[in-house]
């Protein structure tokens, strides 16, 4: 009788345990399966292997990958409630918009005291919701660097079309940047009029980036 007894609390025991154990491992292979930018969709950018990674942290994922288009930069920010990634992305949009307002020019002259960007070079945002993604997305232009701000046409190396996701299901927020060469070859062409269609270029990009 004891004998069972005991049988049967080890039994629960090693139930309880394999569940446990089971239920850990089920969590570290969804962290491995979205390692890098793994879990979201930019299999039509085709990026080119061995990016430069600038920082790889539980958390934290950020890297400059190359295409045969020109540049893809991502950050990923893990683990974000809805509310934490609508502040991020407005924060983010904030600061971008922040760069092209108009400021009090160093050296005032007769004609104007104040520098101002053509609206041609502001960034151009809009928003895009579905059940399991928020995005926001903006285009604006940067120099050879790869900084915004740049107002002037012959410092304007690369048109970039921004993306600021946050799936759902994966708590997870991207700032996902596609730099296309003001000269552009071939392929950024092909990339430059899926975007630029007058059907929706906002629609091409959540095509080109998404949440898997």
């Amino acid at each position: 009788m004891y004998y069972r007894t005991d049988m049967k609390k080890t039994l629960y025991g090693s139930g309880i345990f394999i569940i446990l154990l089971a239920c850990i491992l089920l969590v570290l292979w969804i962290i491995k399966q979205c390692d890098g930018i793994s879990c979201i969709s930019t299999d039509q950018l085709l990026l080119r292997p061995h990016p430069t990674v600038y920082e790889h942290t539980k958390n934290t994922y950020r890297a400059l990958y190359m295409s045969d288009f020109g540049f893809f930069r991502v950050e990923k920010q893990t683990g974000l409630s809805q509310m934490e990634a609508d502040t991020l992305s407005k924060t983010t949009t904030m600061q971008l918009e922040g760069l092209f307002n108009v400021a009090r020019s160093p050296y005032p002259g007769p004609l104007s005291d104040k520098i101002t960007c053509d609206p041609l070079y502001q960034p151009n945002v809009s928003t895009y919701n579905t059940p399991l993604t928020t995005m926001t997305i903006i285009k604006s232009y940067v120099n050879d660097q790869l900084q915004y701000g740049t107002c002037i046409e012959n410092q304007i190396a690369y048109v970039a079309h921004i993306a600021l996701i946050f799936c759902k299901n994966r708590s997870s927020w991207y700032k996902a940047e596609l730099f296309i060469p003001k000269t552009k070859n071939e392929d950024a062409i092909y990339i430059t009029n899926q975007l630029d269609s007058l059907n929706s270029p906002h629609t091409t990009l959540i095509k080109l980036i998404h949440c898997r």
